[in-house]
């Protein structure tokens, strides 16, 4: 993989020229493509040469690459080098507008020493193949970049697949009366209509706040900005706005063409030729309206005016995903309040929301954003997801959470002693890992111009309880407590009763439920104790994330189920120089 990021380096110029020629990448935006392919296998790397204590990985035998046509270069790259860290063979199958992209990549893969078996490139022509590719047994996992309907639709055709999914956003940057309207105004254009809108990560809503949605003067800076922006195709190195890669679809045109109830243009779109358009703003777009909830991915941005902050932070939260958000503030009070409140899994501050770096910004969304258990890619909980984790020994160590301690206390009463043990050792390794990792944000990067914080937060869960051992049981409670989280225990039958009063003096939820009546009810995160395979019998729903498998003694893993991954970026200075404005945040 190192020799990887180096022949990506050699191969530059070629990768850049393929991706402007193939699917329309201006050159500047393909090269930064490079840097992140090269970045992910640097770092993918080093992720393989991770270990857990107290629990041996099990890789995934066959990985199936899907990546998207937007990105051609850096997320199938990605892929492929997260599954060979992972210690798994892999198909690459790209996405047709971007074929040859995928060939480049696979060449230097096998320059770099990849055996040609251990990765493969397939090319389909008719979709009837890859529905018989997606639903192999032998396929053990999906690696997807694309539409939450695509995920959808592989789910439809295999409900048990495992899928490992990055999907649809709708992704807005607020502007309260605070900000920098200046920088402001540059950000959500260039948010906005990079790559033609064609970034899942794209602003496609400005929400302004207050006075700043009668601002003549922001709303002529956002139009200016907009109209002197040269939409062309990669042959002019001056373009900034190139073309689509397909012409649109319909749903695609109509964000482009058809105004919704008491919308109206500030710019209306312009079609130049069949994949050139120049970029469209409409205001007066509604909460709750088709364009509120809708992803056209590409260059039309919806502006949206409401009261207060946090009136635009219910709206900037109120659409079926969570992928990237951005706040435009001065103000350290309502920047808080606006990091408290967010639900997305990538958040900026005072900069634009697209453009995230390996490492120093994981990428990956909450909600209808993100399929499947794994973590942010380019993150350090990524590789971890592929395949699975078999329980080893683990030395014990001392527990100084009283709560915890009580816990451990109240179970031994119910446990046989050697269980007793087992989960005095889970419930310090789960102190242990939330005091080292999960409970405290962190900055790998360590800029001091930009503020990167990649931080866990709490998540509503339910633990499906199926089995009638009471120590699995009490190790996902000791998970829960320490993370604080609001969790369920759902049980199929009646527990006994000296469960239950232990789940419930500690604050947790009991419930019993029927096998039926749970699976038609159930959405969200749920850890899954039982033997049945829960995910085909929910129909493969994308809304539910099952989390199944032995328990495991590591706080490391253990946790990673009731806590969300969320990449923050700040930028700390103003104009080069050092900045207060962060000094207070709590992050």
């Amino acid at each position: 993989l190192r020799r990887l990021g180096e022949i990506l380096e050699d191969k530059r110029t070629e990768l850049v020229t393929v991706a402007a020629d193939e699917v329309g990448k201006l050159i500047d935006q393909a090269d930064i493509e490079v840097s992140e392919a090269r970045d992910f296998a640097n770092y993918y790397a080093e992720s393989s040469l991770e270990t857990v204590e107290g629990a041996t990985h099990v890789p995934p035998t066959v990985t199936l690459v899907t990546p998207p046509w937007n990105f051609p270069l850096a997320i199938p790259l990605g892929g492929v080098a997260a599954s060979l860290a992972a210690g798994s063979a892999v198909l690459l199958k790209p996405a047709s507008p971007a074929r040859r992209c995928s060939a480049v990549l696979a060449e230097a893969c096998w320059e770099a020493g990849i055996d040609r078996d251990l990765l493969q490139l397939v090319t389909l022509q008719d979709r009837s193949l890859g529905e018989r590719l997606v639903s192999d047994d032998r396929v053990d996992l999906v690696i997807l970049t694309g539409s939450a309907e695509t995920a959808e639709l592989f789910r439809s055709w295999r409900p048990d697949l495992p899928l490992l999914a990055e999907t649809s956003g709708k992704n807005a940057l607020v502007v309260t009366p605070s900000a920098d309207l200046d920088l402001a105004a540059a950000d959500l254009v260039a948010s906005a209509f990079g790559h033609a809108g064609q970034k899942c990560s794209a602003a496609s809503l400005g929400i302004l706040v207050g006075s700043v949605a009668t601002s003549k003067r922001f709303l002529d800076q956002v139009v200016d900005a907009t109209e002197s922006l040269v939409v062309d195709w990669p042959s002019d190195p001056m373009a900034q706005v190139g073309p689509l890669t397909e012409p649109p679809g319909e749903k695609l045109m109509r964000g482009l063409t058809r105004l919704g109830p008491g919308e109206s243009w500030l710019l209306e779109p312009r079609r130049i030729d069949e994949r050139l358009w120049r970029p469209g703003i409409r205001i007066g777009v509604r909460p709750g309206s088709e364009f509120h909830q809708t992803e056209y991915f590409g260059p039309v941005l919806g502006i949206m005016a409401a009261r207060d902050l946090p009136e635009a932070i219910d709206w900037q939260n109120g659409t079926a995903y969570g992928l990237t958000a951005g706040i435009h503030s001065l103000d350290d009070e309502e920047i808080q309040l606006w990091l408290d409140r967010i639900e997305a899994g990538n958040t900026y501050v005072n900069r634009g929301i697209t453009g995230a770096i390996v490492r120093r910004q994981p990428f990956g969304g909450w909600k209808r954003s993100a399929v499947g258990t794994g973590g942010k890619a380019g993150g350090p909980n990524y590789v971890a997801g592929f395949g699975h984790w078999e329980p080893e020994p683990l030395p014990s160590r001392s527990i100084t959470e009283p709560h915890l301690a009580r816990l451990v206390t109240e179970a031994g009463r119910i446990l046989a002693p050697e269980d007793t043990d087992l989960l005095r050792t889970a419930v310090a390794s789960d102190q242990r890992a939330w005091h080292a990792e999960f409970g405290i944000p962190h900055d790998p990067s360590a800029l001091t111009v930009e503020i990167n914080a990649f931080r866990y937060r709490k998540t509503p869960v339910t633990v499906r309880v199926e089995t009638k051992a009471a120590l699995p049981v009490l190790r996902e409670a000791s998970a829960a407590l320490i993370t604080g989280s609001h969790v369920v225990f759902s049980f199929a039958a009646p527990p006994p009763e000296a469960l239950a009063a232990i789940l419930e003096h500690h604050g947790l939820t009991v419930e019993v439920a029927a096998n039926e009546v749970f699976d038609r009810a159930v959405r969200g995160r749920v850890r899954y104790l039982g033997d049945r395979n829960l995910l085909r019998d929910v129909g493969g729903s994308i809304d539910v994330t099952v989390y199944a498998g032995a328990s495991l003694l590591p706080g490391r893993l253990a946790l990673l189920p009731y806590l969300r991954e969320q990449a923050v970026s700040i930028t700390n200075h103003r104009f080069g120089h050092p900045t207060a404005l962060t000094s207070g945040l709590h992050l």
